[in-house]
């Protein structure tokens, strides 16, 4: 395989990094209500897409995306993971099996 797994554990280690180097803010879980802790706001959340979108290669539809389901980092890891995968009869590596 010429591409990586995201791994979930690894998704959210970075998530957490992007939000120590953009919010100044250490996670304490995986769970941890990024909202309603005042953590995200709607523009801090642009920021955050943004910055996820770059580490991860992936595009999150800000426009499909929902903010109150995206509250928590194991939530924002599954969407990148989500984002990362090939979309129907495609592989990662480019290629499609044609039988």
């Amino acid at each position: 395989m010429s591409s990586p797994e995201l791994r979930a554990d690894a998704v959210e280690a970075g998530i957490r990094e992007i939000l120590r180097e953009t919010a100044s803010v250490e996670v304490p879980s995986a769970d941890f209500d990024l909202l309603e802790s005042g953590v995200l706001d709607s523009l801090t959340f642009v920021d955050l897409v943004f910055q996820i979108e770059q580490r991860f290669g992936v595009t999150l539809d800000i426009e499909t995306l929902d903010l109150e389901s995206l509250r928590t980092v194991a939530s924002l890891g599954a969407a990148v993971r989500a984002a990362a995968e090939p979309a129907d009869g495609e592989r990662l590596g480019g290629t499609a099996d044609r039988g």
